[in-house]
């Protein structure tokens, strides 16, 4: 454990690097006893580095709540509402991130879910076609505003060999 002092901007924390490498930040905070469990996944857009293959990070965003080996994805849904889960993710340019927020008496039984939907992903190809099916959705319900078109062509203008050269949501 390395605790880390409070700043002005932030306060104390512990890092902990488990057996395995995965690095855990512990950010204790006043208030009303819930937890925002969150799992950074340093993987997004600019990761994409195939020309014309973009969208990638934010579509395996959506499947990463399509279930395991072990969990269907309505049993990974039904679970987490029964603890009460506010459960969500988004992806950026540089990282996704998942982000469940519990009750903090919660949080030993969400532990163990995160890490078999981490571990053992499977995907089903009609899962795949829904959930390709909802991002392009979400691609329409972007185009529908002016400022989308702006944005795409001002990323293509300013990044022409960076990967920031495509949206997250691709093409």
């Amino acid at each position: 454990t390395a605790p880390v002092a409070a700043s002005s901007i932030a306060p104390a924390m512990t890092v902990d690097t488990l057996e395995n490498g995965l690095t855990v930040v512990t950010v204790p905070m006043p208030g009303s006893g819930v937890v925002a469990f969150y799992t950074l996944v340093r993987a997004g857009a600019r990761d994409e580095v195939e020309a014309g293959r973009s969208g990638y990070a934010h579509l395996f965003e959506h499947l990463m709540f399509r279930g395991t080996k072990t969990t269907s994805a309505r049993d990974y849904e039904q679970r987490m509402q029964a603890m009460g889960a506010d459960n969500n993710a988004f992806t950026t340019s540089d990282f996704t991130l998942y982000v469940p927020v519990i009750p903090k008496e919660s949080l030993a039984d969400l532990v163990p879910i995160e890490a078999d939907r981490f571990q053992h992903l499977e995907v089903a190809e009609n899962a795949y076609k829904d959930e390709t099916g909802a991002v392009n959705g979400e691609l329409n319900k972007g185009m529908a505003n002016p400022g989308w078109f702006m944005d795409e062509a001002l990323r293509e203008l300013a990044f022409q060999t960076h990967t920031y050269g495509h949206t997250t949501i691709g093409y």
